[in-house]
């Protein structure tokens, strides 16, 4: 089921890359509104916001960084580790092969 309360939380945008591309709406997105004009094609946006995406991604800033995101991001529940995510599958597949 869809959870319509983190559907905000995605937004298209060219804020970070002058492409449009999904991602997490936080104060850096926020800042482009009504700037639109301003936002420089690719690849002249990406060069210039490329830390931006590295602080997103990489080390995690939601606020101030650049997040991108899926189109199913909004309905992720909780960040599993891999080796979880690997049993989930196993467990799920015996029975399908069996």
């Amino acid at each position: 089921m869809w959870s319509r309360s983190r559907l905000w939380r995605c937004i298209v945008t060219r804020a970070c890359t002058g492409k449009p591309s999904r991602a997490w709406r936080n104060d850096f997105v926020a800042s482009w509104a009504g700037r639109e004009s301003e936002i420089k094609p690719y690849p002249d946006q990406a060069v210039d916001q490329f830390w931006r995406g590295y602080a997103g991604a990489v080390e995690g800033d939601l606020v101030e960084g650049f997040f991108p995101m899926g189109q199913c991001a909004a309905v992720i529940d909780e960040v599993l580790p891999a080796a979880r995510i690997v049993d989930l599958l196993a467990a799920g597949a015996e029975p399908a092969a069996a």
